[in-house]
């Protein structure tokens, strides 16, 4: 199973609980639906948190094309039969 590393020191993340915790204190709580935001929070109180239309024009005609469609069925592939976990990564 992959690593989740910590995205303000990169130290590996460790569920405990209802958090995720690395060994230098950081942590990130689960949301009652069972995702956990891993944006900083000065990030997430930036006037742009997410992307803009631009980005989001980009990443749709990119998409479009299929180039992604190899990796996604790569992943997929490699999914465990058990509750799924998903990870979302800068998927907008």
């Amino acid at each position: 199973m992959p690593t989740l590393k910590c995205p303000s020191c990169e130290q590996v993340l460790r569920l405990a609980g209802n958090s995720w915790h690395c060994d230098n204190g950081h942590q990130f709580d689960r949301a009652k639906r069972g995702y956990t935001n891993l944006l900083l929070a000065q990030q997430r109180r930036s006037r742009s948190p997410g992307d803009d239309k631009a980005m989001v024009q980009a990443r749709t005609a990119f998409l479009e094309l299929g180039r992604y469609q190899p990796l996604a069925d790569a992943l997929l592939a490699h999914l465990p039969d058990e509750e799924p976990a998903w990870l979302d990564i800068g998927c907008g």
